[in-house]
């Protein structure tokens, strides 16, 4: 299980039949201000403000590559199948959403947005973001075919981040 405490990205085994932790939590990296976990146990993580980094770790901690360009990631989002990344990072002009290969690391910018909050819906072929100052929730196809739809009207920043987290 893996979880935030004071800045730092940390670990402890948890035993799902007894539904119990396992041994003692520990440190697997600091700082760390977002990360994800793919469905075969690679861990995506950035270590916070500034440019950085995105990197692959292993199970046992081991970097097993770069994701990407450094760049100012404010957050991101893996997709189902573990094979791209919706980065937000800051732009010239604000927030944008990239969308990253996670095997070549070829990334291309999907859309200026509102938050820097992205998901993917469960097939991993749409991204839902907020791209407009009354965050309204919108959804487009990471195919690059069709245009951007909107899906909810958000009148609140606290009703966006709902919606979207």
């Amino acid at each position: 299980m893996l979880w935030q405490r004071a800045g730092a990205l940390v670990a402890q085994e948890f035993d799902a039949a007894a539904l119990k932790m396992r041994g003692e939590a520990h440190v697997i990296a600091a700082p760390a201000t977002d990360s994800a976990v793919s469905s075969n146990g690679m861990l995506l993580y950035s270590a916070g403000a500034g440019k950085n980094q995105l990197t692959w770790f292993d199970r046992a901690g081991k970097s097993l590559g770069a994701v990407g360009e450094p760049a100012q990631y404010q957050t991101f989002r893996l997709s189902p199948d573990g094979q791209r990344v919706a980065a937000a990072r800051s732009g010239p002009n604000g927030t944008e959403l990239w969308i990253v290969e996670s095997s070549s690391g070829a990334a291309t910018k999907f859309a200026d947005v509102t938050l820097p909050l992205a998901v993917w819906s469960g097939d991993g072929g749409k991204v839902l973001y907020t791209a407009s100052p009354l965050f309204d929730l919108t959804s487009r196809s990471v195919s690059g075919t069709g245009n951007a739809e909107q899906i909810a009207q958000c009148p609140t920043f606290d009703n966006a981040v709902r919606l979207v987290a």
